[in-house]
C-alpha cells in the first residue's frame, strides 16, 4: 500500500494556491481539506452546499464544533469524526459510505474517500476528503418470464 508523506520539498513543489482552488471548484463533488487536528481548512462550493454552510463560519472548526453550530447535521458530523479516525489509523486511503439528506430533502448515499497525509516524522499533517454521490441500487429484480 502507498503511504502518503509530505516533505518540505513536496510542499514547495506543489503549493496550495489559486490553481488548486480553481481546480476544486470545477468538480461537482464535495472536497474537504482538514488539518491533523480535524479542523476544516479548505472546502469547495459543493461541500458548502452539502453541509448547508452558506453564511456559517466553518474555517478552522472541527466536525464537533460544526455540529454545535448546525445541530441538524450532528449525526453526519459524528460519523465523519469516526470515519476520519479510521483513516488515520489505517494510514492509507479508505472508502466509506455515508448517508445524508440532500438539498431537495431526499436521502442520498455518498461514497467518501479519505486520504490521511503525514509529515516525514509520521505526524498527522492533513486529511483530504472527496465526497461523491453514489446512485442507489434498486432492490427490485425484473421478472423475466
Amino acid at each position: 500500500m502507498w503511504k502518503y508523506i509530505f516533505t518540505k520539498h513536496t510542499q514547495q513543489q506543489f503549493p496550495l494556491g489559486e490553481q488548486l482552488y480553481a481546480l476544486l471548484e470545477v468538480f461537482p463533488d464535495a472536497f474537504f481539506f482538514k488539518d491533523g487536528a480535524g479542523r476544516w481548512q479548505i472546502i469547495n462550493e459543493p461541500a458548502k452546499r452539502l453541509f448547508h454552510l452558506e453564511g456559517i463560519p466553518w474555517k478552522g472548526k472541527t466536525d464537533m464544533e460544526l455540529a454545535e453550530v448546525h445541530p441538524d447535521f450532528r449525526e453526519i458530523h459524528e460519523a465523519c469524526i469516526a470515519d476520519d479516525e479510521k483513516a488515520w489509523q489505517a494510514k492509507q486511503l479508505i472508502v466509506v459510505e455515508e448517508k445524508m439528506v440532500r438539498e431537495d430533502g431526499h436521502q442520498a448515499t455518498y461514497e467518501t474517500r479519505k486520504l490521511p497525509l503525514f509529515n516525514g516524522n509520521g505526524e498527522a499533517l492533513r486529511q483530504i476528503e472527496w465526497v461523491g454521490f453514489t446512485m442507489q441500487r434498486s432492490s427490485c429484480v425484473p421478472n423475466r418470464s
